[in-house]
Formats: C-alpha cells, sequence, structure tokens
C-alpha cells in the first residue's frame, strides 16, 4: 500500500472540526487497506473497491436532499478514475500532479499535490466570501442611506450639496476597494507541531518533529487522496 502523507491526519481534523463537514474516503483499494487508512487518519466513512462509476454515485447520494435541503459535495482526487466524480461534484478539487483529464473535470487544480493547498484553498474561500458579503452590506447600507437624501426625498430640511455627494460616493468606493485589499494579509492555516515524549518514544518524536519543521508538508499517497466531502 503506498504510504500516507504526514498532513492526512491534519486535513481530516480541518474538514471535520473547523468547517464542520462530513469526510468520506471512496477510493478502488481494498476494503482492508480502505479501512486501515481511515482509522489512522480519523475518517469514518469508508467506501473501498470503488469503481470510477461508484465514485460518481456515491457524490450523486451525497448531494441528495437532506431533511428538505439539497447538500453540496466536494470531491478531492488526481487520477482518471476520479474524473466522473470530480465532473459530478458541486466543487471538483484535482491535485495538481494527477492526471490532465481529473484537471480538465475538476473546478479547481491545486498547482501542488499537497492536503495543505486544499486547506488554504479552503480558508481563503472562506475569506474571500466574508469579503464578498461585507463588501456587500457596506454598499446596500450606503446606497440605501443615501440615495434616497441624495435624491431630495427630504429637502429642504436634509440634503446634501453636490461636493458632499461626490466625497461620500468616493468613500464609498475606497472603503470597498481597502476591504477587498484586507484579503493580501491571508494567512494560511498552519499545521501545528507534532509533540510527544522524548522518553517513550524518542526516534518517532524526533521524525514528527523533523517533519513538522519542513515548510512543506509531504506527500500523501494515492490510495487516501479521494476525499468527497459533504459540505453544509
Amino acid at each position: 500500500r503506498d504510504p500516507i502523507r504526514d498532513d492526512a491526519e491534519w486535513f481530516v481534523s480541518y474538514c471535520a472540526n473547523t468547517l464542520r463537514v462530513d469526510v468520506w474516503l471512496c477510493t478502488g483499494d481494498s476494503t482492508g487497506t480502505a479501512q486501515a487508512i481511515a482509522r489512522e487518519v480519523g475518517i469514518r466513512n469508508v467506501i473501498a473497491e470503488a469503481l470510477p462509476s461508484t465514485k460518481s454515485e456515491c457524490v450523486a447520494k451525497l448531494q441528495q436532499a437532506a431533511q428538505g435541503r439539497r447538500r453540496r459535495v466536494g470531491f478531492v482526487g488526481d487520477g482518471v478514475n476520479d474524473s466522473p466524480a470530480l465532473a459530478q461534484a458541486d466543487v471538483g478539487i484535482a491535485l495538481g500532479v494527477g492526471a490532465q483529464v481529473a484537471v480538465d473535470a475538476a473546478d479547481v487544480a491545486l498547482m501542488r499535490a499537497e492536503l495543505g493547498d486544499c486547506v488554504t484553498f479552503f480558508a481563503l474561500s472562506r475569506a474571500a466570501f466574508r469579503t464578498i458579503i461585507m463588501n456587500f452590506c457596506w454598499a446596500f447600507c450606503f446606497n440605501f442611506v443615501c440615495l434616497p437624501v441624495a435624491a431630495g426625498l427630504f429637502y429642504p430640511r436634509i440634503y446634501i450639496p453636490p461636493l458632499g455627494a461626490g466625497i461620500g460616493m468616493a468613500m464609498s468606493s475606497l472603503l470597498v476597494v481597502t476591504t477587498s485589499l484586507s484579503l493580501m494579509g491571508f494567512k494560511p492555516p498552519v499545521r501545528p507541531m507534532v509533540s510527544c515524549s522524548e522518553e517513550t518514544a524518542p526516534l518517532a518524536c524526533n521524525r514528527a518533529d523533523s517533519r513538522a519543521e519542513l515548510p512543506d508538508p509531504a506527500v500523501l499517497g494515492r490510495s487516501a487522496t479521494n476525499f468527497p466531502m459533504s459540505l453544509p
């Protein structure tokens, strides 16, 4: 079996605890291998020995309405067998070093084959969405309050002179641009440092600490890269 990437457990933990999504492992590997990998990285839902059509059907079933609400599903994969599921998912995420057909079928293509980049993508997407909502609220509130006054609805008791209206419009645009530029300060989540007792497992601790100090996490084998996620 392929080795598991060092950041796999952190990726699953981030999705389950921070994003509050259900994580599934859908792989073509044998049941024993899939169950072993799932136990190591903390995945409870496993579908093993899956054909390409099985993966697509799995995504379609997860998308079915639950309690009157259709679920959104994301799928992470890198192989040719993942292409149908990547196309079926609401958000298909292809690892950059995978097959070209998988990259073409996905909505998002990561430049590197690292699950840590998936975490960065999720965090950046949430930050960008929050910025969009904030800009919308700023623009809506400004126009809702100032447009009736500028149109002379309350004239002559309350009115805005042309100079004041021009300055206000410029300030509104400046506020939206400034809020958008705040994304330049975005910092991706960082995988926690691994710590353990030197007395109980000195060799394992040294290996874990050395991996945690690397700027880029190590690579996870293909057998654990097919993660369909049920998004809220």
